[in-house]
């Protein structure tokens, strides 16, 4: 049996078990500010002793607010203004807005009931906002679902004392489902933007700004963006995924700013961040990227640092970036670390103060292959620095600017198109393979420690279609063979 009530702040639907609401004391006020509402007993506490200034709680009970707009106000809330438990629903038909101050989230979805299947859906658009210690404009606990039919504006102001630090935007737990169908924009301040280890949807644009916190966006979940997504941060690295899939369909531009923040920071035993390219590939930790740029202007903040956890079932990770795509970065540009690694460069790689491509923390060897442009900007650093191990390095076509240095292992070099400046073997037995038109005997060759045999190391060069190039002896030195 349906139970309708209305009052002037909202109409809404009672369904199943649920009691009557009881509404503020002021009826005619849009707001919600003075007293709380609890839809699960019926009371009303106008001394503020109650958690919520909405609570829908209960298997069966379903709420429906039909006027257009509503806005939620902080008043006397010591928890969050909006929360949702026990498998109960909650429905907005137009707009709506909170405005949570501070130790309190805006909105809550089982946040006193695990795993209950818990639903909030909002039909216009959503604007919250949470600035006290540890809050978050969203909070999705397991279990729950909501879903925007409009855009979703999520604000977490905050400051540096302990009082205005921590917390999201939104943060989806695991086992949670968020879903936009509109734009999405989230700002925060000694918080994170998007905190995700469930399951999260953005149908449109996705423009977030983070400072002085982990991130923008924080994932160990599944996230995909269909559209294009942007990320602005400050002292925040752009992207952090710990295990979990992140996909772009659109374009996708990070931007840092702060020393030691990588623009993305991929880590764990199964990672895809496909920005752009959502390709299948082998199991692993893969970073694909396509239609995307990567710009980290503070110091000592990786563009791309990628690690494949040494104890997973597949260690290698697999790193693409394609011809429309550019990392370009104060510091290294891409660093790579674990067991081995592929990396396939056709877009822009640029490092002003770092190496280019740095896999000297690789344990089992790399492969490398450019078609693109690599560039060391800082005399006496490497556009690709090698691993201790057995390195293969491709030239194909593009240009690699800057020294390569093979390091240690018995390393294979294979140039056959495009330009290099220079290539170093280092010590163990490495060999080199030049076909390229480009090669012309002014480009350094160097097979790295000496020329003697007895040190067990024998490093071999070979030409092809090259009996009318003069190679100084300075430029062609420590090969054996």
């Amino acid at each position: 049996m349906e139970k309708r009530r209305e009052f002037n702040m909202f109409n809404y639907k009672l369904f199943g078990t649920a009691a009557l609401l009881v509404a503020c004391a002021d009826l005619q006020a849009v707001e919600c500010t003075t007293t709380a509402i609890n839809m699960s007993s019926g009371t009303c506490n106008a001394s503020g002793n109650w958690y919520n200034e909405i609570h829908v709680d209960g298997t069966g009970t379903v709420v429906e607010a039909t006027s257009n707009d509503v806005t939620v106000d902080y008043s006397y809330a010591s928890n969050s203004l909006i929360a949702v438990d026990n498998n109960a629903e909650l429905k907005f038909d137009g707009n709506l807005t909170v405005d949570a101050g501070g130790p309190r989230h805006a909105i809550a979805l089982n946040y006193i009931s695990y795993g209950a299947l818990t639903k909030m859906t909002v039909s216009g658009n959503l604007t919250t906002t949470a600035d006290g210690a540890n809050v978050r404009g969203i909070y999705m606990n397991t279990g729950s679902t909501m879903e925007i039919d409009g855009d979703l504006i999520a604000n977490r102001p905050g400051y540096s004392s302990p009082y205005g630090r921590g917390g999201s935007s939104v943060q989806v737990e695991t086992g949670a489902t968020l879903i936009v169908n509109g734009k999405t924009f989230m700002t925060s301040d000694y918080a994170s933007g998007l905190r995700s280890g469930g399951n999260s949807l953005f149908k449109d644009n996705v423009d977030i700004n983070t400072k002085n916190y982990t991130a923008g966006l924080h994932n160990w979940g599944n996230v995909i963006f269909q559209k294009n997504l942007t990320i602005n941060t400050e002292n925040a690295y752009g992207i952090m995924t710990t295990n979990g899939s992140i996909e772009v369909d659109g374009v996708t531009e990070i931007t840092t700013l702060g020393s030691g923040y990588n623009g993305i920071y991929a880590t764990g035993d199964n990672v895809l961040v496909a920005l752009g390219d959502s390709s299948t590939v082998s199991p692993g930790t893969k970073v694909l990227l396509k239609n995307t740029t990567v710009t980290t202007m503070g110091l000592n903040g990786y563009g791309l640092f990628v690690h494949a956890s040494l104890n997973a079932n597949d260690k290698k990770s697999i790193i693409s970036v394609d011809g429309s795509s550019s990392i370009v970065s104060n510091a290294t540009a891409i660093y790579v670390t674990g067991d081995t690694s592929t990396i396939i460069n056709s877009g822009n790689i640029l490092s002003s103060l770092g190496n280019g491509i740095d896999v000297s923390n690789i344990v089992s060897g790399s492969i490398i292959t450019n078609n693109g442009n690599i560039t060391a900007l800082t005399p006496n650093l490497n556009a690709i620095l090698g691993s201790p191990a057995q390195d293969t390095i491709t030239n194909t076509s593009g240009t690699i600017k800057g020294q390569i240095d093979a390091s240690l292992g018995d390393d294979n070099f294979i140039w056959t198109g495009g330009l290099i400046d220079s290539f170093i073997g280092n010590d163990g037995s490495d060999t080199a393979a030049i076909t390229s038109v480009n090669y012309d005997g002014t480009q350094l060759l160097d097979g790295g420690d000496d020329v003697s045999t007895s040190d067990g190391y024998i490093d071999t060069i070979t030409f092809s279609n090259y009996s009318n190039v003069t190679t100084s002896s300075t430029k062609l030195i420590n090969w054996e063979k």
